[in-house]
């Protein structure tokens, strides 16, 4: 047997499903629905399978042999792997958007520049200490500056207007670079225990990173 294509459909974050996938054998045929799960203490590939009227689920079509079932897990998680390197390389793990703002009649509104845009610095993080004295830079310059931060790897939920140490959020954004998917999850699962439907504020954030990278053993920077 020759898996002669693999098609990763559909990536997710959440939960234990990682992604949804099609391979094809032999260049002949087709299975789709294979499912990539984060298991206890490693990924595996799962049959396609549907519900039976009972509330069991049976797979549809399954390999007969050890050896068959290895192949397509070793092939499948191999392009998972591969896929979600490539997505890494380009994905940071924060993104960083810095208004400058200015006092207009006692408040404080968007500092416009050329075209009238508002005058912002965006910085992806993992960053070089260089970038990161650029921010240092803008708010010399600027002296005050609405900060926005979007999680862009992972679905980490961290509000607005709280980034007020960025290296504190560089260092975070190093430790998360190197985590498993393991690792990953536990630390989504006890901020969200703690913040199931605000943001959470950056310096409780850092402090339960922290912890768990000391749980988990010394940090890998």
């Amino acid at each position: 047997m020759n898996i002669t294509d693999v098609k990763i459909r559909k990536i997710e974050k959440e939960g234990r499903l990682r992604a949804v996938v099609s391979i094809t054998v032999d260049s002949d045929l087709v299975l789709h629905d294979l499912k990539v799960v984060q298991g206890s203490d490693k990924l595996f590939v799962a049959m396609p399978s549907r519900r039976e009227r009972n509330g069991q689920w049976h797979d549809i079509c399954h390999p007969i042999t050890g050896a068959a079932r290895a192949q397509i897990e070793d092939v499948v998680l191999a392009s998972y792997q591969t896929l979600m390197h490539a997505q890494e390389e380009k994905n940071p793990i924060f993104r960083v958007c810095f208004t400058a703002q200015k006092s207009y009649g006692g408040k404080l509104q968007p500092k416009m520049g050329a075209g009238n845009l508002p005058i912002c610095l965006e910085i992806d993080l993992p960053a070089a200490d260089s970038l990161l004295q650029e921010v240092k830079k803008f708010h010399d310059k600027h002296h005050t500056s609405y900060r926005s931060i979007r999680a862009f790897r992972y679905p980490f939920k961290i509000g607005d207007m709280i980034a007020n140490d960025i290296e504190s959020l560089n260092e975070s954004a190093k430790l998360i670079s190197k985590m498993d998917e393991e690792t990953i999850s536990i630390l989504q699962s006890r901020l969200n225990a703690k913040a199931p439907v605000c943001e959470y504020e950056l310096e409780e954030w850092c402090k339960e990173l922290q912890q768990l990278c000391r749980e988990k053993g010394p940090a890998p920077l």
